[in-house]
């Protein structure tokens, strides 16, 4: 008969993980819920059992099967129950007997990262549970350390032969043999001289060993790869990776590291990252390319996987290079070829340099896209499924295509698109390293609860923690004569606030907001609690405070003197869109490394940048009128309770009315959308940004009937041929729906406007795709079907989608041929990354002011000559709503002179400038400040001096010319970075990506003469000086110094 936990048993585990959360969030005694601490003892036997049975069966058995999986799923009931019991404090002289047990069950149960935490617990040299030195021995195998001398053991010759052998096989992978012979050896002998509880842990033991000696890189990747284990064994004694998490041996076992295409989708936190190196090394060990490309949708991220691969890969002849996001080419073709190579770029990047360079293409041997759902991203979705479908016909045969995302509900169409019949398709989403919770606020007693559900079945609950929080009358301000309380029934910033700063001593805390203005709220909330003396001692307490104090000057050079740079100086960081570039990387660095426990963001948090967590607060899902969707919040919350750090990540719903309004017929709907977002089987398809061509106009309001007014994708494309659009959105102004009703049904000219913009940009897109793919000869309609049959957007169309995709494809195709002279002027308009009409439009304005680009002399001409053409172009809401747009030109020099953001907004305030919408008037905000320069000016900006530039080249390349382009070109890279010098540029590019700090830093090196300011001998001089220039860093974050020191 087989062991299996029920209801019962059930009831008790949920008992003792209450008990453990009423210590984790520190319930006064009085306020606990009093407990049957001797029934919970009764489910020691069972977890006993459950465990010593799997690990007995898996040593045994020589295949994995449907009884094994069976025993698994209940081994993690005994992980959680031990993990629980000794969280709770239940435990008498037996706690390092519960540790180490449940350190095994979860290890067993493929909980690695909360095998280690609990591991990490026990000290080697204090452990003692009277089973002769097996527990200790059971220890170095979990803990991968044989550093202590094991004595005084009635077994001490099979553990030090089981220790040798071990150790030998790690060093060269040979002889693995002999491990199992003299586990095998000790497993007899305990068998039949051995205590009962000798005998438990020695099938324990059997069971870790095997799994973990499966799990080598030196057994697994010799068989995964087909390379002699010879050559990976200079490798394998150097990486880090010494053993394959389950993600790992999943992507082996499906032949991706032998040069298998595939699609792959693993959960945040499952170890998608080191499965990207070993993947890139099984690619060059084998000799199957030279050239690696990662493509990444985010700027972050190409940070963090550079920063990741340079660690990995020290000291090895492989360059790691990280483009950057400037049009130009910044890389020569030949240099890629010299040595092993991986280049971390954008879809954005990659797509511009391919148009200058096609032949590229066929030196790629590997390409690894990275959070591969981002296809419908609204601002990135259309270029990146465009690159793909450009790359399908331009990569060589040979080329390992690769595509990784966490959460993706269509994982089989996208990898038909991308990969056709020859690849894998690795589903590997119930995937995890660490158990999370999900649980939610309930406040309608005086004292409000933390309830715990269950994550399948969130109508089941679980357990609870009473009484956590509590109203408190603050002090008054000045003049006023009202009470105040914190938190506040019913007000979800106010309760997230209090539950980060209670838990903050307990593990890193992120308080997710779904729109950035929510977090300058909270910034704004907590200072005003700090005006009443709230105390904040929590955050301050369990920060590093040298390094808090460093990343609140970098706040405070860039911002000035903000909500933001408040609640830095006491620990309570923010990371969104509008933070800026090294304010994001320093914060990202501080949360990593455990210098800052307390960060507020948004979805940002989401977009694969690692910052380990142990409780993700939920303030709000709402992003503008909708919900965040399923498979953004699925990716959100991988990223509660990283792996190594905690054994459990806790995800808490900061709104009481969600869960306290589950029953009230009106409020129910709350709880089905929250109940959605939970299931990660909701996950929503990955579809084509294309078909928001074929979306209707939608009014735009959440809290009335949806309304739409239909409109015929061709006639769109039509209309935006013809130059009608203006005239378009006026016909939809008097549409019936609109004239018919009275009251205000959302249908705002300024959202209709948004949503036809949002359609040309990707007609715009589709356009430059079609300039770069076809040469317009005879066949050219067949080229141009092609080309629409290669989107995912045609893979995923019914018939009628299909048909309207191959028209709108051939539409902009005649158009193309119609507006445009010959190939080569084609060519040119394509390296733009602009549509047809908007190269044309550019040209002409060239041309007319030809002879006043040849004589500009200094760029404050050129940028009165460019200014109001750039914000035409940028399509700024910044310059839209600006109550006088001249002092925007102002706000565009003090931004490429180098000028603090904090500055460039006196400067607005000083001189009473507005942001006015149709009805309002508005103080800017630093927010609006870094949106228009970090990425209107930064993004949009330096796309259109890039199109000048190769617009100009086309029209005369002679050697003024030539002269022009190449100012035109340091031009550019001041719009990108916002700096005044050709040294701080270089300094920025070399990963110091703060304003600040390569303005100071290149104070220091004034004294090298022009010619020789190039990125290799600065980058020397900065290696040869560190000394000199460290004081320099003391001032600032640690990501900074760490960058010099990494030079």
């Amino acid at each position: 008969m087989k062991l299996k936990p029920g209801s019962n048993s059930n009831e008790l585990l949920g008992m003792t993980r209450s008990e453990a959360k009423m210590y984790e969030y520190d319930v006064p005694e009085a306020n606990r819920i009093r407990i049957n601490k001797e029934r919970i003892k009764d489910l020691f036997c069972l977890t006993i059992a459950l465990l010593g049975d799997y690990a007995a069966n898996f040593y045994k058995e020589k295949e994995y099967n449907i009884s094994l999986q069976e025993l698994k799923k209940n081994l993690v009931f005994s992980a959680q129950f031990f993990d629980a019991y000794f969280n709770a404090k239940l435990q008498d002289e037996n706690r390092d007997y519960y540790i180490i047990m449940g350190s095994a069950a979860y290890y067993l149960c493929d909980y690695m990262g909360s095998a280690k935490v609990l591991s990490n617990k026990l000290i080697s040299n204090e452990l003692n549970l009277d089973v002769n030195k097996l527990d200790l021995l059971l220890l170095n195998f979990l803990k991968n350390d044989f550093s202590l001398e094991i004595q005084e053991s009635v077994y001490i010759k099979f553990i030090n032969n089981i220790i040798s052998s071990w150790n030998l096989f790690c060093s060269n992978g040979e002889h693995s043999e002999n491990i199992f012979q003299n586990l095998d050896n000790l497993r007899k002998y305990i068998y039949k001289n051995g205590t009962d509880r000798e005998l438990l842990f020695i099938d324990i033991l059997c069971a870790v060993v095997k799994k973990k000696y499966l799990h080598t890189t030196w057994y697994t990747m010799p068989l995964f790869t087909d390379i002699d284990k010879e050559m990976w064994k200079p490798i394998l004694n150097k990486i880090g990776i010494k053993e394959l998490w389950p993600s790992q041996i999943l992507i082996g076992n499906n032949g991706i590291f032998k040069g298998k295409s595939a699609t792959i989708q693993m959960p945040t936190s499952a170890g998608k990252t080191k499965a990207a190196e070993l993947i890139i090394r099984s690619a060059f060990l084998s000799d199957r390319t030279s050239l690696a490309i990662i493509v990444t949708p985010f700027r972050a991220l190409c940070h963090d996987i550079q920063d990741d691969l340079q660690k990995a890969f020290y000291q090895e002849n492989i360059k790691i290079d990280e483009l950057s996001d400037v049009y130009q080419v910044d890389y020569e073709l030949e240099d890629l070829k010299e040595q092993k190579k991986i280049l971390v770029l954008t879809p954005e990047k990659l797509l511009y340099i391919l148009r200058q360079t096609p032949e590229l293409a066929q030196e790629i041997g590997l390409i690894i896209y990275d959070e591969g759902h981002q296809f419908d991203s609204p601002s990135r979705g259309t270029n990146y499924e465009l690159l793909l479908a450009s790359l399908k016909s331009m990569l060589p045969e040979y080329c390992q295509t690769i595509l990784i995302s966490a959460v993706m509900g269509n994982i089989t169409d996208i990898d038909n698109w991308l990969n056709g019949d020859n690849s894998a398709i690795i589903n590997g989403k119930n995937i995890a390293s660490t158990y999370r919770t999900i649980a939610f606020t309930s406040w309608i007693e005086t004292k409000g609860k933390i309830q715990f559900i269950n994550q399948f079945e969130p109508e089941i609950e679980e357990y609870y923690v009473p009484r956590i929080i509590e109203e408190q009358q603050l002090n008054r301000l000045s003049r006023e004569r009202k009470d105040r309380y914190f938190p506040q029934k019913n007000d979800s910033t106010s309760i997230s606030l209090y539950l980060g700063n209670k838990l903050v001593n307990q593990g890193s805390v992120a308080i997710f907001c779904g729109q950035k203005r929510s977090i300058k709220n909270l910034c704004d909330q907590v200072n005003d609690l700090l005006e009443r003396q709230y105390g904040f001692d929590n955050v301050i307490n369990y920060s590093n405070s040298n390094e808090i104090s460093k990343i609140y000057n970098l706040y405070k050079a860039n911002l000035g003197e903000t909500s933001y740079t408040s609640a830095a100086k006491i620990g309570i960081l923010t990371h969104h869109r509008t933070i800026p570039q090294g304010i994001r990387l320093s914060v990202e660095n501080a949360m990593k490394e455990a210098y800052a426990k307390f960060v507020i963001c948004t979805s940002t948090l989401a977009q694969g940048v690692n910052m380990p967590l142990r409780y993700l607060i939920i303030n709000s899902t709402q992003q503008g009128a909708d919900n965040i969707s399923v498979r953004d919040f699925q990716n959100l919350v991988g990223r509660a309770g990283r792996a190594g750090m905690y054994t459990e990540g806790s995800i808490i719903f900061a709104n009481n009315l969600l869960y306290d309004s589950r029953r009230i017929p009106k409020e129910q709907w709350r709880w089905s959308k929250t109940k959605e977002l939970i299931n990660f089987n909701n996950s929503e398809s990955c579809n084509s940004t294309i078909f928001k061509i074929f979306d209707p106009i939608k009014n735009g309001l959440n809290w009335v009937k949806a309304l739409e007014i239909v409109m015929e994708p061709l006639d769109f494309v039509n209309a935006y041929i013809n130059n009608r659009i203006e005239q378009l959105i006026n016909d939809i102004m008097r549409h019936e729906i609109i004239i018919k009703n009275e009251q205000d049904i959302g249908f705002k000219r300024e959202n209709v406007e948004a949503q036809c913009n949002e359609k040309i940009n990707i007609i715009r897109n589709i356009e430059s795709f079609i300039l770069a793919q076809v040469d317009f000869q005879d066949n050219y309609e067949e080229e141009i079907t092609d080309l629409a049959e290669s989107t995912l957007a045609y893979h995923l169309g019914d018939q009628k989608q299909k048909k309207e995709i191959i028209e709108l494809f051939k539409l902009l195709g005649k158009h193309i041929l119609k507006s445009t002279q010959d190939i080569n002027q084609r060519k040119c308009f394509a390296k733009t990354l602009y549509g047809i009409n908007e190269n044309i439009e550019l040209q002409n304005w060239i041309e007319e002011n030809y002879q006043k680009l040849k004589s500009i002399e200094n760029i404050d001409s050129f940028l009165e000559l460019i200014f109001e053409k750039l914000m035409q172009y940028t399509n700024s809401k910044f310059y839209n709503q600006c109550s006088q747009q001249n002092y925007v030109k102002e706000i565009l020099k003090m931004w490429i002179y180098g000028e603090a953001h904090y500055k460039l907004l006196e400067y607005l305030i000083d001189n009473s400038i507005y942001k006015q919408t149709q009805k309002r008037t508005f103080e800017y905000q630093i927010d609006d400040i870094v949106e228009f320069c970090e990425n209107t000016l930064a993004y949009d900006g330096s796309l259109f001096i890039g199109a000048i530039i190769e617009l100009l080249q086309s029209i005369n390349c002679d050697s003024y010319i030539t002269n022009i382009v190449e100012n035109l070109k340091f031009i550019q890279k001041r719009f990108k970075y916002g700096l005044s010098s050709k040294l701080e540029i270089i300094l920025y590019e070399l990963g110091f990506n703060d304003r600040t700090i390569v303005q100071e830093l290149s104070v220091y090196l004034n004294n090298i003469p022009e010619r020789y300011i190039k990125k290799h001998i600065i980058k020397k001089y900065l290696h040869d000086n560190k000394e000199r220039l460290r004081p320099i860093f003391t001032r600032y974050p640690s990501y900074f110094s760490e960058k010099m020191e990494n030079l």
